[in-house]
């Protein structure tokens, strides 16, 4: 039990940050919908940078709690039990592809308004 706490805690925190930083861009910008690439890095760059860094606590980046407690669930996992390995680590994995793409999403691409100079995509 304690191990998992020490993997959730991590888990918490990053929720937390993350939550705070999309309410916060919810109130600077308005909506945020997930169907295309708004760049608000842009505009707010400690928001993103702050943003990045809730993805990758969550995702089990190794300067947060979440990786040991990642690699104390690894322990747990005996040598015949392949099959719950392997759905571990490719949950784990595609979870943090998922985080990472909410990222890229909020943040990055062209900026929604397009009051900055960008390229076009033909140059």
């Amino acid at each position: 039990m304690d191990h998992t706490l020490l993997y959730l805690s991590g888990i918490m925190l990053a929720a937390f940050a993350g939550y705070s930083c999309l309410l916060r861009l919810k109130i600077l910008e308005g909506s945020i919908d997930l169907d295309r690439f708004h760049g608000h890095s842009y505009k707010h760059k400690i928001l993103a940078f702050i943003f990045l860094l809730a993805c990758l606590a969550a995702s089990g980046f190794p300067i947060t709690p979440t990786v040991v407690g990642e690699d104390l669930i690894f322990t747990h996992i005996h040598l015949d039990q392949v099959v719950l390995a392997f759905f571990v680590s490719l949950s784990l994995i595609i979870d943090g592809l998922a985080i990472i793409r909410i990222y890229a999403r909020v943040f990055l691409g062209p900026h929604v308004r397009s009051v900055y100079e960008m390229a076009y995509r033909s140059s």
